[in-house]
């Protein structure tokens, strides 16, 4: 793998690879919308089919949404880049830094919405259609740059990469060399940090100041939060939890008024994932597959399915025995609970028995019922025939809603969904094991992650990663990649640079100012 940079240097990892070569989009997933459904590949060559549940009409309605959305932000390019060749390249260093900037000048006021329609023109139906297949919906009304940086990293055009055996093997691997310093199981209540150029000692502990640590951290147990208090000192300290989270830590004395802002207004999205376990990989199968691996289970139990789940003049007795309650019926040793069959028996049934097969490995689908987005894995079990699905990821208030619910609730509503899109019959795979995560419930993140409102960006970004004395911070939400690991790993280098740069913590005499 070769990374070039912007600045020109080039980073190699592992031998050359020349007979590599991308897996080819085959476009099998499917956009499902106004009651209509077609595949990725049939919508990018022909999309009035899609386009027209919307009223597109003229222009638009014969242009894809991802393409409406590039030819928007086109102008915007132009600023920072060139197009050479027909494809877009960066301008010399200078003026690609100064066109960032011009960037961020012209553009922080507006949310995507309103870029969308008052700067490039887009009709409301094309806007409502971007919104519903380009996962824009939630967040029109944040800032324009939380989307326009996620639509130019996140498009059918990038190529991405991924680490074998999952991206937790990065933190691991930096975590290897620290395990005899890294404590766990502590939850920062109050930070006290004495700053030389303000010269201020805060009351408390007295652990900080002229006579002390530069920073003092006081932690509870996460095992008895009842219990005593720990108190953590040191010279320097790099806080990297959410603003979200740390809006509830006492911090003495009190930062910087920009600081506080930033802590107190920086807006953090919701968004909420659902996955459901299968117990083979119906995404993948052929109609000829669906038709073993279902007669398998049960000698007619395909044209059941066919029928639309009835079972004919001559009824199969299994089938006709068990009804509505296929569920999980191809799984030895089901877990699907009673309450889960519970929910599954009054909840009325969505989509016919038989859609298409979907033949597709990896990749995601567009829908506009509560689910959103789908994404199916893009590798194999090794030794298993199942797989799991990400059924549902919205975000924002598409997200609040799902939060709304008790977990077997989630799951049937989010498999009810998946049924519209792939008809009834993958019922009979699904294990009853599920997964769910509301990172607006979470305690640890206060939200998914930091997404900006329109004019944030110019009023706190830069104090959001200024130092307060000893105090630096990192974290994706003091960098320009919101969201993005890629972010938070930024702002680690930043903060550890800064705090190796530093000058050795001098607390002022008597007779002394104090100095930064």
């Amino acid at each position: 793998m070769t990374y070039t940079s912007f600045t020109g240097r080039t980073w190699t990892y592992g031998d050359d690879s020349p007979d590599f070569r991308a897996p080819d989009k085959r476009g099998n997933t499917w956009i499902r919308t106004n009651r209509v459904q077609v595949r990725r590949a049939d919508y990018s060559a022909v999309p009035e089919k899609i386009n027209e549940g919307f009223h597109l009409t003229d222009d638009e309605v014969r242009a894809p949404a991802v393409q409406m959305v590039d030819d928007a932000l086109e102008s915007v390019r132009d600023y920072y880049s060139d197009v050479v060749d027909g494809k877009r390249v960066n301008k010399p260093l200078e003026e690609w830094i100064e066109g960032w900037a011009r960037v961020i000048h012209d553009f922080d006021g507006y949310s995507m919405g309103g870029f969308l329609r008052d700067y490039a023109g887009l009709s409301d139906e094309a806007i409502e259609a971007v919104g519903t297949l380009e996962n824009m919906s939630s967040r029109l009304h944040l800032s324009f740059f939380h989307s326009f940086l996620s639509h130019t990293d996140i498009n059918p055009g990038v190529r991405y990469w991924e680490i074998p055996g999952g991206s937790w093997r990065l933190p691991d691997a930096l975590h290897r060399g620290l395990r005899d310093e890294v404590r766990f199981g502590h939850r920062m209540i109050r930070l006290e940090y004495f700053d030389p150029s303000r010269d201020s000692t805060p009351e408390g502990t007295g652990a900080v100041g002229p006579d002390g640590w530069g920073v003092a951290v006081q932690t509870v147990a996460e095992d008895n939060p009842a219990g005593p208090t720990r108190l953590w000192t040191a010279d320097l300290a790099i806080v990297t939890i959410p603003f979200s989270t740390l809006r509830f830590v006492e911090i003495v004395p009190s930062m910087a008024y920009k600081k506080r802002r930033a802590i107190i207004e920086t807006h953090y999205d919701s968004a909420t994932k659902v996955l459901l376990e299968f117990s083979h990989r119906w995404w993948e199968f052929t109609e000829d597959d669906w038709r073993e691996e279902l007669d398998s289970i049960t000698p007619g139990l395909y044209e059941y399915y066919q029928r639309g789940g009835e079972t004919g003049p001559d009824p199969v007795p299994a089938l006709a025995e068990a009804g509505r309650d296929l569920l999980g019926a191809a799984v030895k040793d089901s877990g699907v609970t009673e309450e889960l069959r519970q929910v599954n028996s009054v909840m009325p049934l969505r989509g016919p028995a038989v859609r298409p097969a979907t033949h597709c490995f990896g990749g995601g689908s567009a829908t506009d019922n509560p689910n959103r987005f789908i994404y199916y894995p893009s590798h194999p079990v090794e030794g298993s025939t199942g797989g799991v699905v990400l059924a549902s990821y919205s975000w924002s208030d598409d997200a609040a809603r799902w939060d709304s619910m008790r977990e077997a609730e989630r799951y049937v509503y989010a498999l009810r969904n998946l049924q519209a899109l792939h008809g009834r019959r993958i019922e009979v795979f699904f294990t009853g094991l599920g997964a769910t995560k509301s990172w607006a419930r979470d305690p640890y993140a206060f939200g998914e992650a930091a997404t900006y409102t329109p004019h944030q960006m110019t009023s706190f970004h830069l104090d959001a990663s200024r130092p307060e004395g000893p105090v630096h911070f990192a974290g994706e939400h003091t960098s320009l990649k919101h969201a993005w690991i890629e972010g938070a790993l930024e702002s680690a280098v930043r903060a550890a640079t800064a705090v190796h740069q530093a000058p050795p913590l001098t607390t002022p005499g008597p007779d002394q100012e104090g100095g930064s």
